[in-house]
Parts: C-alpha cells; structure tokens; sequence
C-alpha cells in the first residue's frame, strides 16, 4: 500500500479517488483574461452541470491555472455557500504562475442546496488595495475525486461545438 501527501493530510489507495470529467461549462485551455471586483473576486465559473443533482456524501476537486506574473496580490480559488461557509485554495503568489485548488466532500447536500455555491477567483480585499489589475487564467476543472488532474473539456461543451459545426455544415448544404 502506498501513501500519499495531499496538502496536510496523509492518503492511502484507498483514499484517492481520480474521476477526469470537467463539470464546469466554457473551461479553456486559452488564457482568458477579466479584472477583479472592489470585494477582491472574479467570477470565472459556470457549473450548471454539477448542481443540479444530488451528490450525496461526494468527494469533489476544484482547480484553476492562475497567471499571476503581472498581478499584485496572491490569487486563489475561493469558493463559498450556506452549507459549506468559505473554502481555499493554495495562493499563486505575485510573480509566479500555477494551479490553486481544494477538496471538499458534499455531505448530505441536495441539487437545492449546491445552486448557491459559488467558485471565484479571489484575493484578500482588505490587506490588499490596489486590485485594479488583469487576472489571468484558465483550465477551470469541478471533478470528482480527491487528485487534480490534467484540464479535460466538459462534455457538454464538445457536444454543443460538434452539434455547431452540424449546423453550419447543414447551411452550407441549402
């Protein structure tokens, strides 16, 4: 049996659980690019995917490439909501670049009690003032499972992209 490092805990076999489906809707490989809110976030996630089910007692990891080689303050993924209270990633220092993530487990949560829970990149608005500046980022993920894993699109996204080029290659036809 192997054991494993993640963030402070001790893992064994297992413990690891590797899913590899993105639920997170218009994730990109592309650097994309948005400015911080006056309360320190930027909204960069559309998880229509995940929240409308049950996921009863679930493991899930959420993960983002940040580029914060320009910026001015640590970046990291954020998220909160009436169930789960506040959740944090590990930060991308100014200077550098990287990927912040964290693991949370969905307990008894229902489709209605996920639809308030919001994944953000954030950064600590009152120690740091000056956020009028671009964050950059990308290969947003939600999956199940404790590992991040390297960026995969959502399905979804495929299929909506095939179902695009259907129609235009229909247009063409007339």
């Amino acid at each position: 049996m192997s054991i494993y490092a993640l963030g402070d805990k001790l893992l064994t076999d297992k413990d690891l659980q590797v899913d590899r489906t993105n639920y997170f809707r218009n994730s990109s490989l592309e650097i994309q690019t948005g400015k911080l809110r006056s309360d320190g976030t930027l909204w960069i996630f559309d998880y229509a995917d995940w929240s409308n089910k049950d996921h009863v007692n679930e493991t899930w990891t959420v993960s983002v490439f940040i580029d914060n080689s320009q910026g001015k303050a640590p970046l990291y993924i954020q998220s909160w909501s009436s169930k789960f209270g506040m959740l944090f990633g590990n930060p991308i220092n100014t200077g550098t670049q990287g990927i912040s993530s964290f693991t949370f487990n969905t307990g008894n949560s229902t489709a209605e009690t996920l639809s308030d829970i919001n994944f953000v990149i954030a950064t600590d608005a009152l120690k740091y003032k000056d956020l009028d500046f671009d964050v950059k980022y990308k290969q947003q993920m939600l999956e199940h499972g404790t590992l991040v894993t390297s960026w995969t699109p959502n399905p979804q996204d495929i299929q909506s992209k095939i179902q695009d080029l259907q129609n235009q290659i229909n247009q063409l036809k007339k």
